[in-house]
């Protein structure tokens, strides 16, 4: 499933209204949303609930997903145990070393055969 729903200003709510029709997407592509934290953490606590997702790809770019973002989408990837591909752009979302740092740990902790990563 492809879901491109970028450059729309959605902001949190929509972040939240997209993420409770999440259910086995493939590519998402939420750029330029202005998501914020609430709306990031609401669509990454989505996708985190597709335990048998095997290949993601993320377009996240300006979304200001702040200091706490990373720490969020570190949670739910690290809860996806069969994910071999994975794509994500994280650029422009005032990401701290601290949750580039957790991101990086949980993919590590993945069988990722295939990964691309813009931050």
């Amino acid at each position: 499933m492809t879901l491109v729903l970028s450059d729309n200003n959605l902001g949190a709510e929509g972040g939240k209204a997209v993420s409770e029709g999440i259910r086995q997407p493939l590519t998402l592509d939420l750029s330029k949303n202005d998501l914020g934290f609430e709306g990031g953490k609401a669509v990454f606590e989505a996708i985190g609930q597709l335990k048998q997702l095997t290949t993601l790809s993320l377009g996240l770019f300006y979304n200001n997903l702040g200091f706490e973002g990373g720490k969020a989408l570190s949670e739910a990837i690290g809860q996806l145990k069969q994910l071999t591909t994975l794509t994500f752009e994280l650029r422009s979302n005032v990401l701290s070393l601290e949750d580039c740092k957790a991101v990086s740990e949980a993919i590590a902790q993945l069988k990722i055969t295939n990964l691309s990563l813009q931050v």
